[in-house]
């Protein structure tokens, strides 16, 4: 008898590609304590993952080593727990990745201001970094169900961050040559990556740039379509030429750029935060080019609510939104330290039993 709490990697490549399979997807990129000290029962074994760490210890940790531990390179939890993180929540892939910001020291936003300040960027890990990690990973996952999906570098964000917001918007109208510069050199860091990456046996890749806040784009599209969708469409060549499916994941309020991601060829878009966004309004819009993943509340039901209101909640998502099979279930962003454990164990648990017509 088919246990639909299982993985099956193909379960979510038939979402990405809007099609029906036995059930509806879950899938979270980041679980943080104490949601995920919950669902595993105990800490799980850590290399510096900060998704393991509640925030006092994550103040601790940055106190005593002066840098976020995340800033640098890929959060680690142990390949076996990661894997075991999966069998727990019938998340159907483990998601390595590598989130290089430039830098593994400097908190401050607003590091990197201009020409003078070049020397500071660190540079990236090597590609050969990513390759050793999947490699480890593939034992592990044989035999299970569950893919390997790549969740890779900011971008945009990262330079933003690095310059301060502020400085960024100025610089775009006072020195545009220095931001496009920038963009180059980290473009540069992640083209290497994806060749690498495009030879690997990995499911999905998963690329994140937030390029929106809620009230829309933070530059203007046009500005978008001129600057960063050529260096994106570099970037993503290697990986679209394999005819590796990918996820776009931008923050904020995404009707403007939901139509780039899917010219640039992105299957899924997440994560669809349901405070600057009406999902059911894009499944309308964009449904049939496009899967779509997330918009469960994590400032809403799944922080405040109740067992039931959040069943209720995953149950209409999925009627509304997994009709064609383009729907996976997630949080509006990530499970953060204010869900609820019994709420985030919910969803999942109704993703796992609830079928629409047709899915049975």
């Amino acid at each position: 008898m088919t246990d639909y709490r299982e993985p099956d990697i193909e379960r979510l490549l038939a979402a990405f590609a809007r099609k029906k399979h036995d059930r509806t997807p879950n899938l979270e990129h980041a679980i943080k304590a104490p949601t995920l000290q919950h669902v595993m029962g105990r800490k799980p074994d850590v290399e510096g993952f900060w998704e393991a760490h509640g925030p006092a210890e994550l103040i601790e940790m940055t106190k005593a080593t002066g840098a976020r531990p995340d800033m640098a390179t890929s959060p680690r939890m142990s390949l076996p727990d990661q894997v075991e993180l999966c069998q727990r929540t019938g998340m159907d892939a483990v998601i390595l990745r590598r989130n290089y910001v430039g830098t593994s020291r400097r908190l401050d936003f607003g590091w990197l201001r201009d020409s003078e300040d070049l020397d500071k960027i660190e540079p990236p890990p090597p590609p050969e970094a990513a390759v050793a990690r999947i490699r480890e990973c593939l034992p592990l996952v044989s035999g299970t169900g569950i893919g390997i999906g790549w969740l890779s570098d900011v971008f945009l964000t990262a330079i933003y961050d690095a310059m301060g917001l502020d400085h960024f918007c100025y610089a775009l109208a006072d020195n545009p040559d220095f931001v496009l510069s920038l963009m180059d050199r980290f473009a540069e860091a992640a083209v290497a990556l994806s060749e690498t990456l495009s030879e690997q046996p990995i499911a999905f890749y998963y690329w994140q740039d937030d390029l929106a806040g809620n009230a829309g784009p933070l530059v203007s599209p046009a500005w978008l379509r001129m600057h960063w969708m050529p260096r994106v469409r570099r970037i993503v060549a290697p990986i679209r030429a394999r005819g590796i499916p990918m996820i776009f994941h931008c923050c904020g309020k995404v009707d403007k750029v939901i139509p780039m991601a899917i010219e640039l060829g992105f299957l899924a878009v997440n994560p669809i935060q349901p405070n600057c966004n009406d999902i059911y309004q894009i499944k309308r819009d964009y449904g049939d080019a496009v899967c779509l993943i997330g918009n469960m509340d994590i400032a809403g039901c799944l922080a405040f609510g109740s067992v039931d209101d959040v069943v209720r909640e995953t149950q209409e998502h999925i009627d509304r939104l997994g009709a064609d099979g383009g729907y996976v279930v997630a949080s509006s962003h990530s499970v953060s330290e204010a869900v609820r454990p019994e709420n985030y164990v919910a969803m999942i648990e109704t993703a796992h039993t609830y079928y629409q017509d047709g899915l049975q």
